[in-house]
């Protein structure tokens, strides 16, 4: 079932699932600039001085893009309609979070300006609404990165993150990045992390010092991992 959520909270916190799942997590410096308020039904969420950031979760196909892309684009369209601003969807959801597939097939690896991202931008024009995207991401390397693409409310790429902090496995897979991720959104800045980057607390303090309002995590989990251990994020 394709659902989008949001979540109001002015502290990190963390939505956990028994499956694997996407969460995004938020801290707020600035209540009035930057609040996620609360997901209601029938209201728009824009004018009241609020942001809504909706957490888009589905089941993505495992190496379909097209069908995950087409899940994608009818979060954006649904959690619109409730007045997000932003949808955040989970590490890797392009093509699912399974090593060996994405190794052994570099078609599944997307560019910047990839058309398979077609109606997810389209969907983010005609919605006016923002969209974080996790996929393995083409590098100048021979190996791809864990990405998140941000594609703004006018469909053009806002911002592109390439996770750090890679776990286990995904060394052998992965390149990873050397850039903290930020962007802007109505005149509020965000701080971008992907799964495993939550187990290291100066990236947090990066984000706050750098003066962000919002810390946005794109992550894969199952009942048995949880990359938000204690103390891993800290927020004041």
């Amino acid at each position: 079932m394709c659902t989008p959520r949001c979540s109001s909270s002015r502290r990190a916190t963390r939505r956990r699932s028994p499956t694997r799942s996407s969460y995004a997590t938020g801290w707020t410096s600035s209540p009035r600039s930057a609040r996620s308020s609360g997901w209601r039904p029938g209201t728009t969420g824009r004018d009241d001085g609020h942001m809504k950031i909706a957490a888009g979760q589905f089941t993505s196909v495992p190496g379909d893009i097209e069908a995950n892309v087409g899940s994608m684009q009818g979060l954006v369209r649904a959690a619109a309609g409730q007045g997000a601003a932003l949808v955040a969807f989970c590490e890797l959801a392009a093509t699912g979070y399974d090593l060996d597939l994405i190794a052994g097939r570099p078609e599944l690896w997307l560019a910047e300006d990839d058309p398979r991202l077609d109606p997810l931008r389209e969907a983010c024009r005609t919605t006016s609404t923002a969209a974080l995207v996790g996929c393995a991401a083409l590098t100048s390397g021979p190996r791809p990165s864990i990405s998140a693409l941000v594609i703004g409310p006018d469909g053009e790429l806002l911002a592109r993150y390439d996770k750090t902090h890679l776990y286990g496995e995904e060394n052998d897979v992965f390149t990873a990045g050397t850039r903290d991720g930020r962007f802007t959104l109505d005149g509020v800045r965000f701080a971008v992390a992907v799964c495993y980057d939550n187990r290291f607390p100066d990236v947090a303090e990066r984000a706050k010092a750098d003066g962000c309002h919002v810390y946005v995590a794109s992550s894969v989990l199952d009942e048995h991992n949880d990359s938000f251990g204690e103390g891993s994020i800290r927020s004041g």
